[in-house]
């Protein structure tokens, strides 16, 4: 098949591509690189607001850059139409899908729908339910009418709705989206991130990574989660030393964690996403999102690597204590990451059930 993947989310579509691509089909990543990470792409795909960008991207399109796929997915409602004019977001979205068999929508990141269910309390935890600036934190369109008009032409038109965290799946599924909507965990290409036996030898700290994006630090609960790693550094200073990136590219931030015993990612998640999972695949012991709602849509029963933390100071406190008391235990922690993600991540066979989701009938009405 010939597969268009647009847009990007930390190499969730460039992984994508690389399975797919091990199987024989022809794909083509368009998408910036997600910004300053600089991922993997075909195609460079930019937009802004500007009406000479709209403009642009449009002619791109009707002149043929997007067409002729068996297959289409945009990583996220805004991705394709990140526009003010709705007039242009149904054009573009009509011109995108003629001579395409097949349109997908990722759930894989902040939308209207998501933002929606947050603030109507629909978790146990979420950002809206422990900062007082949420709302400002997001994307104005995803508050909007205009967001909701976007997000719900989007998934009308989509043959199915696929979710690469807990959090969406659920979102996506109290909008009524059940029968096109399904879960497939996010792609890791193992053999980018060889396994290391995670040990700490005698006499040894312990080594603690996390890092940050600067603009969404609070969003991502980073702050919190920075503040319990620096009281912890200072209660235990001979067993722990704690190295934090801001900001940087990729391939820099794959070789700091590369050296260090355990990563901590997000507070507010309830699942791991692209980043931890990376570390994870190297052995890694992740500190982040590893709730039970997000294991039972893995179907795991056995295996549980994830030190899950929730948006509580103590909780997190104990969590860390508790964790750096297993200094032994951590080649076994770290060897039972590595085959979780391999289990379940693996970027060959998550593109198999793309690939399974994608043949199916398409599925035109929500319930």
């Amino acid at each position: 098949m010939r597969i268009l993947l647009i847009g990007e989310y930390s190499g969730v579509h460039s992984n994508l591509a690389h399975g797919l691509r091990q199987l024989g089909h022809e794909v083509v990543v368009a998408s910036d690189g997600d910004g300053w990470k600089n991922y993997k792409r075909d195609l460079e795909y930019a937009f802004n607001e500007s009406k000479w960008s709209r403009i642009k991207l449009l002619l791109e399109v009707m002149l043929g850059k997007f067409k002729g796929f068996d297959v289409v997915q945009v990583i996220n409602y805004q991705m394709l139409v990140l526009s003010a004019n709705k007039t242009f977001n149904n054009l573009f979205l009509n011109q995108i899908l003629k001579g395409t068999n097949k349109f997908f929508l990722g759930a894989f990141g902040d939308d209207y729908f998501w933002v929606k269910s947050c603030q109507e309390h629909k978790y146990k935890y979420s950002q809206f339910s422990h900062l007082n600036n949420a709302v400002s934190c997001v994307d104005k369109i995803h508050t909007s009418k205009l967001g909701m008009l976007t997000n719900t032409l989007i998934a009308d038109k989509a043959d199915g709705i696929i979710a690469g965290l807990y959090e969406y799946y659920h979102a996506y599924d109290l909008a009524g989206y059940s029968r096109k909507l399904t879960y497939i965990p996010f792609p890791i290409i193992i053999e980018d991130h060889p396994y290391q036996k995670n040990i700490v030898k005698s006499g040894e700290k312990i080594k603690i990574f996390m890092g940050i994006q600067k603009h969404r630090s609070t969003w991502k609960g980073s702050d919190i989660l920075l503040q319990c790693l620096n009281e912890l550094v200072a209660s235990y200073p001979d067993k722990v030393e704690l190295f934090v990136a801001e900001n940087v590219p990729f391939n820099e931030y794959k070789k700091m964690y590369s050296n260090c015993n355990v990563l901590v990612d997000q507070l507010y998640s309830y699942s791991p996403a692209m980043n931890a999972l990376n570390a994870m695949a190297q052995g890694k012991i992740l500190v982040g999102g590893g709730e039970q709602e997000c294991y039972e849509l893995y179907d795991e029963i056995e295996s549980f690597p994830i030190v899950n933390v929730i948006p509580d100071v103590e909780q997190i406190k104990k969590a860390l204590i508790n964790l750096i008391n297993q200094k032994d235990n951590f080649e076994q922690l770290g060897k039972a990451s590595h085959d979780f993600v391999v289990k379940h991540h693996d970027a060959i066979n998550v593109a198999k059930r793309y690939l399974e989701f994608w043949q199916k009938g398409p599925i035109n009405e929500t319930n």
